[in-house]
């Protein structure tokens, strides 16, 4: 299969979004080595479910390169989309730790029971008509049907209320190191969720590429508000 200049550039763009979420993730996660702070593993893994849908295009993108076909749909929705509802769930357990910790059970069976239903629904579709899940116009680009679209939008709309409510809660601090965590953890969300309704709504391709490009933005914000920098730290301290 050839591919066309733009679909080249955001398969490229694709696979640095996927690194760069790994790698970040994989260094909040070992800053619970330094703080003791399981809240740390949970955003480092959060972070890294939110790349998923790319690391499945990615893969497919390197195939095609090499093979001159993609990944057939079964295993690109596999691993694009089947662990979604965990890394959903390990970003509840962040949220309503620092949130919601009086309700945090009721809010986790709540959402442990709404990942469940979602699951069972995808595998169901997966094996039976997994055209509801999407159809893959390239290696790279999935036009996502009914199922999907309904499925990402109200992630996209969970993460923003829990995000919102999250940063709110480090905004009102008496911190202002807190504070302004706050404030890039907000700036974050909203630009992964402006680029996540880019990617999943729109299907041309450099609507692909702006999408792609927020979502890496988003990552080293995402990263940045729990890893501030030094001379950042130093400024509030004074």
């Amino acid at each position: 299969m050839v591919l066309e200049s733009i679909e080249i550039i955001n398969g490229i763009l694709g696979i640095i979004y996927v690194i760069v979420s790994i790698v970040i993730g994989i260094r909040l996660m070992t800053k619970y080595f330094q703080n003791k702070n399981t809240i740390f593993i949970y955003v480092g893994l959060t972070w890294i479910g939110l790349s998923t849908l790319w690391l499945a295009a990615s893969i497919s993108f390197v195939l095609a390169l090499t093979t001159g076909r993609g990944l057939p749909p079964i295993p690109y929705f596999l691993i694009g989309v089947s662990l979604i509802p965990f890394f959903l769930f390990t970003w509840m357990i962040a949220f309503s730790s620092l949130v919601f910790e009086y309700y945090k059970k009721i809010v986790l069976g709540v959402f442990a029971i709404l990942c469940m239903i979602l699951e069972v629904i995808f595998f169901y579709l997966l094996f039976t008509d997994h055209s509801m899940i999407g159809v893959q116009n390239t290696p790279i680009d999935t036009d996502w049907g009914i199922f999907m679209t309904i499925y990402l939008i109200l992630v996209i709309i969970i993460a923003l209320i829990t995000g919102g409510l999250f940063s709110y809660k480090s905004m009102i601090s008496e911190n202002p190191e807190i504070r302004l965590r706050g404030k890039v953890i907000l700036i974050s969300f909203i630009i992964w969720a402006l680029g996540s309704i880019i990617d999943t709504i729109f299907e041309f391709a450099l609507m692909r590429t702006l999408a792609i490009f927020l979502l890496i933005v988003a990552s080293f914000l995402w990263y940045f508000a729990f890893n501030l920098p030094k001379f950042l730290k130093k400024r509030l301290s004074k």
